[in-house]
């Protein structure tokens, strides 16, 4: 009944998430290093079982996982052999530094940012780093495996939960700090057992160095607990203000073009639109094909008043933003001001499509069509019911 409960979650979890398509790796690690000892024995014993768990993982086929990883284009949520403009051994390169600034993170956690781009991994350190925590990750499996020791399970499990998001297919971002969240598991229990040795060695050689040991390990542990408590706090704050974490990544790297974009949109929600059009002329020097950028400069011409080139960079950047509502949307305001309805009609149809709780949208869609119907008081009587239904 366990092994079939094992598999049945292995399952669900890989059909929830794909990356969890490690986990089979994971629990032959776990069996092998820590409950028999040995690979063969594991397989010798079990071999059914972790069969069935690797089994799991052809789930991945119906879910498109695979048919993305081959696809021409990002292939799911960015994913694919062919994503970003890059090779599986040019993202491989990159992610040897990726793992450089994930352990620097571990050490400075100021490190930390929301969105990091390619430019963070230029920083010679990360190679060094990057290189140094894969070497000694590859002696510590060698010695383990040499010695018989059930800690060599750690590294193999550190690799094995990183290497979905960090290894040869490539992702269109090349580093995130949520892909070191399980990783840095590992490492906890890597310095738990660390100290656990220690002590254990020196309760060996005195009881009353041990006990003072163990007091002092429980102090340290309240002291980093509260420390970490604090901080993740005061980071929570920033996160409320999704404004201030795109001001953090441009203070500490002023030609990101993302942030740039994205910060721009955030200033045009608040009205600020000479400050979001600085942001847009430094990000049109730097990458002027994004289509983010060709659509909230084109917002940013309809909110001037000159609806014919707004409605030229809509156009233009529709194929990649086509299920977008704010797209749609701003197409659909485009045209509207340019005394076309009947076709406004259309675009805002579609906002409504893929925003279904914006009521703005089925609003202005029925507002076009009785425009475009030459019917003012359904006009009136349609503004007057969706704009009541948006206030409550």
């Amino acid at each position: 009944m366990w092994h079939a409960a094992t598999v049945g979650c292995c399952l669900l979890a890989i059909a929830a998430k794909p990356t969890a398509a490690c986990g089979p790796a994971l629990l032959l690690a776990v069996d092998a290093f820590i409950l028999t000892g040995s690979l063969v024995a594991t397989l010798r014993l079990r071999w059914l079982l972790h069969g069935a768990l690797w089994a799991t993982t052809l789930v991945l086929l119906p879910l498109g996982v695979v048919r993305g990883v081959f696809a021409n284009g990002a292939g799911n949520a960015g994913a694919g052999l062919r994503v970003a403009g890059t090779s599986p051994l040019q993202y491989a390169a990159t992610q040897v530094r990726a793992v450089g600034l994930y352990m620097g993170e571990v050490v400075c956690p100021s490190l930390m940012s929301i969105d990091h781009g390619a430019e963070e991994l230029v920083a010679p350190w990360t190679l060094a780093v990057g290189v140094a925590t894969l070497a000694l990750l590859t002696v510590l499996v060698v010695v383990a495996l040499a010695r018989k020791q059930w800690w060599g399970v750690l590294p193999v499990c550190f690799v094995l939960l990183l290497a979905p998001s960090s290894s040869f297919v490539p992702l269109a971002d090349v580093a995130a700090d949520h892909r070191m969240y399980l990783p840095l598991v590992i490492v906890m229990a890597g310095i738990v057992s660390i100290a656990a040795a220690f002590w254990s060695f020196a309760q060996r050689r005195s009881s009353r160095i041990g006990h003072w040991m163990s007091v002092g390990m429980a102090v340290l542990l309240v002291v980093v607990v509260t420390m970490e408590t604090i901080g993740t706090s005061l980071r929570n704050q920033e996160y409320a203000d999704p404004l201030l974490l795109w001001n953090q990544v441009i203070a500490r790297r002023p030609e990101h073009v993302r942030a740039r974009i994205n910060r721009a949109g955030l200033l045009m929600q608040r009205g600020r639109d000479d400050d979001a059009q600085a942001d847009l002329d430094v990000a049109v020097g730097l990458r002027p094909q994004d289509p983010l950028l060709g659509l909230y400069w084109g917002i940013l011409e309809l909110r001037r008043g000159h609806a014919a080139e707004a409605l030229e960079l809509f156009d233009q950047v529709t194929p990649t933003l086509n299920r977008s509502a704010t797209l749609h949307g701003a197409r659909g305001e485009a045209l509207r001001a340019l005394e076309r309805p009947c076709e406004a009609v259309d675009a805002f149809r579609r906002a409504a499509v893929f925003a279904p709780s914006a009521a703005q949208w089925h609003a202005l869609e029925e507002m076009c069509r009785a425009e475009c119907a030459d019917h003012p008081p359904a006009v009136k009587r349609t503004f007057d019911k969706f704009t009541s239904e948006a206030s409550r």
